[in-house]
């Protein structure tokens, strides 16, 4: 299930309204928290805020990143700074993929400084990644990055792509159908599709790798991805490739819990993109 509180959301029950700028507007003057849940007559919305300004520090370091590893995938989109610029990006972004029949939250209200939208579902695929892991449900951990997966490769068929591509930002509906959330910033201000999809494929590898490979499912995983990889379009594949021959010191890196998680997380995310032997690379 969502945390609401780890991600310092809250969940307030609202009379039942149909005036849905009036609902916003009022609800927004005395909302605190960034983004927050409410019921309406069994119904539930979220109410999002801009978010103040961030900064620039970490873009920089990430655009030189990209220019040392030559991945024009890898470099940053300003409008993530934060504040209505980076609001009005995401209504906009939400409303141009519903157009194209992906399954995103319905936009209900918009002013400059918030906006509500419906509720696609209590948990993402991170979240039955980590309660699966954590409980012992083992055999959970592939389906659900698998139905993840197939539904990225699903929202790439239509021309589109997403924002943040990670496990966290794919939620579970109640039929099991899987809706893309966080639409902050939009790629294609700054890069080609191609190579949107690419930072797509990379950030998704990279967001449940290691819960495949602590689950045992890394080797099934690998030929999964690789079957995938063959229907997405030539551009991607090749861009795909490079990034892998390009990083191939990361199998070096030590697979022990002590040099931290994050160190973890990336060996997993290359073992599942170079198909890899993972004998011995469980953590």
């Amino acid at each position: 299930m969502v945390d609401h509180n780890h991600c310092g959301i809250s969940a307030e029950s609202v009379e039942q309204t149909e005036d849905w700028q009036a609902f916003l507007q009022h609800r927004l003057s005395q909302q605190q928290r960034l983004a927050q849940r409410y019921e309406q007559a069994g119904r539930f919305v979220w109410i999002k805020r801009a978010a103040p300004l961030r900064s620039p520090w970490r873009y920089w370091a990430q655009g030189a990143l990209a220019r040392v590893l030559g991945f024009a995938w890898l470099r940053p989109v300003s409008t993530r700074m934060g504040g209505p610029a980076s609001l009005a990006v995401e209504v906009r972004r939400l409303r141009q993929l519903a157009s194209a029949g992906v399954r995103v939250p319905h936009v209900l209200a918009v002013q400059v400084d918030g906006f509500v939208m419906d509720e696609l579902g209590t948990h993402s695929i991170m979240d039955v990644l980590d309660a699966s892991l954590a409980s012992g449900a083992t055999e959970r951990i592939l389906p659900a990055w698998r139905s993840g997966l197939e539904a990225l490769g699903a929202l790439h068929d239509t021309g589109n792509c997403l924002s943040q591509a990670f496990c966290r930002n794919m939620v579970i509906g109640d039929a099991g159908q899987i809706g893309f959330i966080d639409f902050e910033d939009d790629p294609q201000a700054v890069l080609p599709l191609a190579l949107c999809q690419v930072r797509d494929v990379m950030c998704y590898a990279q967001s449940g790798a290691l819960q495949l490979l602590v689950s045992g499912g890394m080797t099934e995983a690998q030929s999964i991805w690789h079957a995938w990889l063959q229907q997405r379009p030539v551009p991607v594949q090749a861009e795909v490739a490079r990034a892998v021959r390009r990083l191939g010191w990361l199998r070096h890196l030590p697979a022990d819990r002590r040099w931290g998680h994050d160190t973890q997380r990336v060996k997993a995310a290359y073992l599942l993109l170079s198909g890899a032997d993972v004998t011995g690379q469980t953590p």
